[in-house]
């Protein structure tokens, strides 16, 4: 526990209300505060009588994302997505799900992992890794503007797109790496 943890106080009088709490050694929280990711621990829910009920969460941390854990088959939502929906039965919720949160990897550390490096400079793209298979390049609206299967440990190329920010993911045989190259 916390200092800044904040105990949970059940108010019952409002029956379509559903309301979340974490249990966290054996005790019931409204607040749970955690210093460090990746964090995992059980998010409950009470209601005074069965209700369809949608979990969200806002100000989401860059870097950060956040998931709904079904505890019966291990399936999970990300919520950066958008609202869960669930039913929350009659009475306490316990041990249905947990609430996760992890780091985003970021594109450096994708090229890190995966020994692979993506230069730019004036829209002459080149990358080097061992045995590239495919480049991809996406726009900001998802679209992919450029796709190639490539082979060998080097592989430079002309993007011929409009000034903006775009992802170039890689493949190859040591895995996969994103990263963000702005065109101006």
């Amino acid at each position: 526990m916390d200092s800044y943890d904040t105990y949970m106080m059940f108010n019952y009088g409002n029956p379509t209300q559903v309301t979340p709490y974490f249990t966290v050694k054996g005790r019931d929280l409204a607040v749970n505060v955690f210093k460090s990711l990746p964090y995992e621990t059980d998010i409950n829910f009470l209601s005074e009588q069965s209700n369809d009920a949608k979990l969200s969460v806002e100000n989401i941390p860059e870097g950060v994302d956040i998931y709904i854990v079904n505890n019966a088959d291990g399936s999970e939502f990300l919520l950066n997505e958008g609202e869960f929906s669930f039913t929350a039965d009659q009475g306490s919720n316990a041990e249905k799900y947990k609430i996760k949160f992890v780091s985003k990897k970021s594109a450096l550390e994708d090229v890190v992992s995966s020994n692979i490096t993506v230069f730019n400079d004036n829209r002459q793209v080149s990358i080097s890794g061992n045995s590239l298979q495919n480049v991809e390049v996406i726009n900001t609206l998802g679209q992919v503007v450029y796709n190639k299967n490539v082979s060998g440990d080097n592989f430079n190329f002309k993007l011929n797109a409009q000034a903006g920010t775009y992802i170039v993911k890689v493949v190859s045989a040591n895995g996969k790496a994103s990263q963000k190259i702005i065109i101006k």
